[in-house]
């Protein structure tokens, strides 16, 4: 669906768009690289994950406040913003995908640990298949992007309430507080 917007938004050509995937490509990897690491030694997966669905749902709400351009228009003056949101989000996905399985591995018992670890994963692949049609969906259903993403930035809404709710696992970085 990104592909769409920005041919909506921008007028993106395929090189326009090899730019944008490549830069969000580098958030990510410096967030789960770099960032991912050395906050989990100083304040914990869970509140690493927590950041990350928090800075997710404010790039995902950040791109649905960008205006749907009228019939021959372009949105050229939210570029910036919209580089600049889709890179959060690859950077919070950086920060929760880690933190998230780090967390599943903790809160598992030693023998439970591949079977719940598998499931996260078998998860994360149905919603990576279910996500995009859903959301290509609703962006051509109602003719705009601002509800796929209005609806993104609220689905991280109880992924973050959960987070807050548990308690350090055992051997967290954060678990000796």
């Amino acid at each position: 669906t990104v592909v769409f917007l920005t041919a909506a938004l921008f007028l993106f050509l395929p090189q326009d768009n090899a730019w944008l995937f490549l830069s969000n490509g580098l958030c990510l990897m410096i967030a789960q690289g770099v960032a991912a690491r050395v906050l989990v030694k100083r304040i914990g997966e869970r509140a690493v994950a927590g950041l990350g669905f928090l800075t997710g749902s404010v790039a995902l709400a950040a791109i649905a406040f960008i205006p749907y351009p009228e019939v021959g228009q372009t949105a050229m003056e939210w570029k910036s913003l919209f580089f600049i949101a889709t890179g959060l989000l690859a950077f919070s996905t950086g920060l929760i995908l880690p933190s998230l399985s780090a967390l599943v591995s903790l809160y598992s018992s030693p023998d439970q640990q591949g079977r719940n670890l598998g499931i996260l994963r078998s998860a994360g692949a149905l919603a990576r298949i279910v996500g995009p049609l859903a959301a290509a969906y609703v962006f051509f259903r109602m003719g705009t992007h601002q509800w796929v993403y209005l609806a993104g930035a609220i689905l991280m809404a109880p992924g973050l309430w959960m987070i807050t709710r548990l308690p350090n696992p055992r051997g967290s970085a954060a678990g000796q507080s």
